[in-house]
């Protein structure tokens, strides 16, 4: 029986994900998570063994990709401070994760790619054992025709637009090294360059020459090496994308034992009354807000607001705004709006016609599962979510939008052309959840074949 770790970045959408494959490797071998503290109940819930850490190995740092202009001067100050604490923090960290790997002595590294910068601890540190890339979101390397993840450019399979994927890969280039020199100047102590030094000198490496900038990160720093495994579907891919380890995801195999609360209850039978006498249901999320998205979501769901008052009648809505968006914002609301801080999603959807969403890959799979059309709204366009949703619009499951420039009368718009094209749509959804079904499971073939 072979040991793997888990080392996924800590964000719920990481963790679901990553979890559906340890369900496979659990049942012939011994499978670790190593977490922090608000993750260990997730992944024992899930039935795995967890190995608690304080923190992963690099502190908070600032960029200008997250932190407004007006607070760089206070930044700056707060980067000037306590540089010997972050070394010491590195320090403790790369102390702790060695302590773990002598403890463990996992044959196998499943390392989520946000934290690919482990990879030189874990080459450092392990003494024998191989170390996989785990992408929770479409593949990030680079290939032909295709525009870097963050962009929501449909490819075009041309000479012309061979050329224009070339000429964006070199932008986004030169783009993050401008990126990271800013950073060093307004953040001299909390940019992501310093702490690689600090790392680096720690563990006598060179990393900086192992940057690559041929594949896409959404922190503007990513390295060579590993091979990826990609968890969902390589079928929802744009063509093209080859010498990929696909992960056969099998749809509704996710078994989230949720609370469902009386008041959702009661939604749920007055919904499926409503769809009963020809009335439409869609659901609208924008995912976990973090407080750098809070502003833009506030303001969409403002105009969504006024779609729904212009729709009763028509349609009904099921909106979930987050635990950090209150409910006061939205009152007054018309009576075809079912509000909720958070809902059982995976069980919604299949009451659903339509769902509204910011174009997360997780909420896309599950609408893929349970044959529902998408509108999709990129809420952060530093992550995968601009392109997932050109690739909605490419299979031709849905249509996409800008938050950013959206009004009420075009959110309205799209939604009226959703329903007078429901069936082609629907249809296709069907048929991508036929293509997903048939996918080879050749990321679990690779990993068998390394730890025969």
């Amino acid at each position: 029986m072979a040991t793997i770790l888990f080392d996924i970045f800590p964000a719920t959408g990481h963790y679901n994900a990553s979890i559906l494959l340890a369900n496979r490797l659990v049942k012939t071998n011994r499978v670790i998570f190593v977490c922090e503290k608000k993750y260990e109940q997730v992944v024992r819930k899930a039935g795995f063994e967890s190995y608690p850490i304080e923190r992963h190995i690099l502190p908070s740092r600032f960029s200008i990709r997250y932190v407004r202009i007006s607070f760089c001067l206070f930044f700056y100050c707060l980067s000037r401070f306590r540089l010997k604490e972050d070394k010491r923090y590195i320090q403790e960290e790369c102390f702790a994760h060695k302590q773990m790997l002598v403890q463990i002595q996992p044959d196998l590294v499943c390392l989520d790619s946000h934290h690919f910068y482990k990879k030189f601890l874990y080459d450092s540190y392990l003494k024998s054992g191989r170390l996989l890339r785990i992408q929770t979101m479409q593949s990030t390397a680079r290939y032909a025709y295709l525009f870097p993840i963050c962009y929501g450019f449909l490819p075009q399979y041309t000479n012309m637009g061979y050329r224009l994927a070339c000429f964006v890969w070199k932008w986004y280039r030169v783009k993050s090294k401008c990126v990271s020199y800013i950073d060093q100047i307004l953040f001299p102590g909390k940019n992501i360059m310093y702490h690689l030094r600090l790392l680096a000198g720690i563990l006598h490496k060179n990393i900086c020459e192992e940057i690559d900038y041929g594949r896409y990160s959404p922190r503007g720093v990513e390295f060579r090496g590993g091979k990826e495994i990609v968890i969902p579907s390589t079928a929802f891919n744009f063509p093209v994308v080859e010498s990929t380890l696909s992960f056969k995801r099998i749809l509704g195999e996710e078994n989230r034992q949720e609370r469902f609360s009386p008041r959702y209850l009661e939604c749920v039978d007055r919904i499926v009354d409503l769809r009963g006498h020809g009335e439409k249901v869609v659901y609208i999320s924008l995912g976990t807000l973090s407080v750098n998205d809070k502003k833009l979501a506030v303001r969409f769901f403002m105009m969504l607001r006024r779609v729904c008052r212009e729709m009763e009648g028509i349609a009904s809505f099921v909106i979930s705004i987050s635990k950090n968006v209150f409910p006061v914002d939205f009152v007054p609301y018309s009576r075809n709006v079912y509000l909720f801080k958070r809902v059982p999603q995976l069980h919604l959807l299949q009451y659903c016609d339509l769902m509204v969403t910011h174009g997360g890959m997780n909420s896309i799979t599950e609408c893929i599962s349970n044959e529902v059309p998408m509108l999709v709204y990129p809420l952060d366009k530093n992550w995968d979510q601009p392109g997932n949703a050109a690739r909605v619009v490419y299979h031709g499951m849905g249509l996409k939008g800008n938050m950013r420039w959206a009004t009420p009368g075009s959110i309205k718009r799209k939604i009226d052309e959703i329903w007078g094209n429901y069936d082609y749509y629907k249809d296709n959804v069907r048929k991508m959840k036929a293509r997903i079904a048939a996918e080879p499971d050749t990321a679990m073939d690779y990993i068998n074949s390394l730890l025969a």
